[in-house]
């Protein structure tokens, strides 16, 4: 439909119908916006949350017109923080995206409704980043017998494995 609204305005662009259609066009772009925006909540919903921050960012990045990007930012802020059910390899990028993605929010929406909120989740991303700042400048020293200690189980599961069976 925005397509034929389109040529038909690029063929007659007096025609007495234009403000109508650009009109429709509002309507029918914020209604795609709502679909995508719907689209990646589900994502966040049911906790896929590296794809609900793509669709979202896609979501704001196709409809930079809406007026409603201000919920799909502050999602994206509150996914990110989801780093503490990340792998441990993974969570310090994922605090630091938190971080990020706070301050791009704040930027925009000095004045949000989710200040209180992200601030929070700031807090939360700033605490769990001094820890990985800790343990990164080696003043854990258990750190490294952890890793020798795994090491060996790992290898005394893998020897444990029967040799006769197919695995995937």
């Amino acid at each position: 439909a925005l397509q034929a609204i389109t040529e038909y305005l690029d063929r007659y662009p007096n025609s007495v119908k234009k403000d109508q259609l650009i009109e429709n066009m509002i309507e029918l772009r914020q209604k795609l916006y709502d679909k995508a925006f719907m689209n990646a909540k589900v994502y966040y919903d049911i906790g896929y949350y590296n794809s609900a921050v793509t669709a979202l960012q896609n979501a704001i990045d196709m409809y930079p017109e809406s007026g409603h990007r201000e919920e799909p930012a502050y999602l994206i802020v509150s996914a990110h923080l989801y780093a503490r059910n990340s792998v441990a390899s993974l969570q310090r990028q994922r605090y630091l995206d938190t971080q990020n993605a706070y301050y791009n929010f704040v930027d925009q929406y000095p004045d949000s409704k989710y200040k209180k909120e992200v601030d929070k989740m700031l807090e939360e991303a700033k605490k769990h980043l001094a820890k990985y700042g800790d343990l990164q400048n080696g003043s854990n020293s258990d750190n490294t017998n952890q890793s020798d200690n795994s090491e060996t189980k790992m290898e005394i599961k893998k020897s444990s494995i029967p040799t006769n069976t197919v695995t995937r």
